[in-house]
């Protein structure tokens, strides 16, 4: 009766985690002027975990419309090798610092709350765009 008790247990518990996990979706739109790299904008995305196509469709749809110039995009979204990460996104910003460029650096990031999205998206820009200036700006958080 204790192990018929428990596995009823473990499936509510396993279904009530799976309800919270909401698949979001970001792309950075890029921009390629003179060999620099220029984020030119962002678009995001969310809906229910089932609905993961659905979401990178809407999303890669959006961005082509806003942003037709870009022709480099960086993808992101909130699961790694199947880990749920979170569903709060966070996208920061900071001015490229390479000489010669003028530009603007991205990285989106996503965690359980806004300081774990942050850091992660300021580890994203930093291996996407090495030569950020630094002086990170939060261009968007929000928690779905």
């Amino acid at each position: 009766m204790r192990t018929a008790s428990t596995a009823v247990f473990l499936l509510l518990f396993v279904s009530i985690s799976g309800a919270d996990e909401t698949r979001i979706h970001a792309i950075v739109a890029i921009e390629m002027t003179a060999g620099c790299a220029d984020a030119v904008g962002f678009a995001i995305e969310a809906g229910a975990a089932a609905d993961s196509g659905k979401v990178l469709k809407q999303v890669q749809e959006k961005v082509r419309a806003a942003y037709p110039q870009a022709r480099n995009r960086l993808n992101a979204d909130n699961f790694t090798k199947d880990k749920h990460l979170g569903n709060h996104a966070v996208v920061v910003s900071a001015a490229i610092s390479k000489p010669g460029c003028n530009g603007r650096a991205m990285g989106v990031g996503f965690g359980k709350e806004e300081a774990a999205a942050r850091k992660d998206a300021e580890r994203l820009m930093g291996k996407m765009f090495p030569f950020n200036d630094g002086k990170v700006k939060v261009e968007f958080s929000k928690a779905f």
